[in-house]
């Protein structure tokens, strides 16, 4: 890793500002993929990711995953680094090699104001994984109620199906919450 990687990482501004100064490479790419941008957006350092920005970084930069900075942004709910993302022109509905979208990371890991903020954006709401996996079926799966009737709001699909998915298995949203044991949510899901 390089220094700017590291401080990236860190979230040391002060490095990071003389290191760019120095005329240190903004988009140097990793083995694994990760740019300083890519692990500033992880770690949640909105003002690390702002000054990248300001710096040229490539906003829409992937791993050979896929993922890019809004990916791991949304993820992770770091949701000032998706407001710094998308003000530059990161691509709200860029998929991942498995299909997954900023949108469904969010909803599977329970950020609803990353979920709220990607859909005033108009992320797709219906968007599936390969095995048709939607955002609203991981919200199900992991009993994230509020999200997943925000989702029901904005158009998603409550018919849409996963196909033999390893974790979640096969079945609509209701029918993946309920095999999730959230009984409740099942019911507000039919």
């Amino acid at each position: 890793a390089t220094p700017l990687f590291i401080a990236c990482m860190n979230g040391h501004m002060q490095s990071v500002q003389v290191l760019l100064n120095q005329q240190a490479n903004v988009d140097h790419v990793k083995n694994s993929g990760a740019t300083p941008l890519f692990v500033a957006s992880q770690q949640g350092h909105a003002p690390l990711v702002q000054l990248l920005l300001e710096c040229h970084a490539a906003v829409n930069q992937a791993k050979s995953s896929g993922i890019t900075a809004v990916h791991v942004a949304a993820r992770h709910g770091h949701l000032a680094c998706l407001q710094a993302l998308k003000a530059k022109g990161a691509k709200i509905n860029r998929l991942a090699k498995n299909g997954a979208t900023p949108l469904l990371l969010a909803s599977q890991s329970g950020h609803m104001s990353v979920v709220r903020a990607l859909l005033a954006s108009r992320a797709d709401v219906n968007r599936p994984l390969m095995d048709g996996t939607t955002s609203l079926i991981t919200a199900a799966y992991v009993g994230h109620e509020a999200i997943c009737m925000m989702l029901l709001r904005h158009g998603a699909d409550k018919t849409s199906m996963a196909m033999e998915n390893p974790v979640l298995g096969t079945g609509t949203a209701a029918e993946v919450a309920e095999a999730a044991g959230h009984v409740s949510l099942s019911f507000a899901l039919k």
